[in-house]
């Protein structure tokens, strides 16, 4: 039995739907963000594997993988420096976004 990973599933999706007949923009528009959730997802779940999992193997007991995930996701999310969002990490980012959306939420609410 083979089994199908997320992106496959999504493209195989999006395939049927054009081949139906959808219109391309409307199919585009709907399945084009389930691929790029798909390919995200694979590529999240590559790079945990290559840079914890593999690399740091091999594991003895689920506690100590599970604590080693733990450790990663924060360092991914709160100490990795991520050169296209100006060398901070993605949590800085994101904080900074919706510090900024609160700001002009309260200026377009207050003129």
């Amino acid at each position: 039995m083979r089994f199908a990973t997320k992106t496959q599933i999504a493209l195989q999706q999006l395939h049927a739907l054009l081949t139906q007949g959808a219109p391309h923009h409307c199919v585009l528009a709907d399945a084009g963000y389930g691929v790029d959730n798909a390919f995200r997802h694979e590529t999240i779940n590559g790079l945990y594997k290559a840079e914890l999992i593999h690399r740091r193997g091999p594991w003895k007991t689920r506690e100590s993988v599970e604590l080693a995930t733990l450790q990663w996701v924060h360092w991914f999310n709160h100490t990795r420096l991520l050169k296209p969002i100006g060398g901070i990490p993605p949590a800085e980012a994101e904080a900074n976004y919706w510090r900024q959306l609160a700001k002009e939420t309260i200026l377009v609410v207050s003129t």
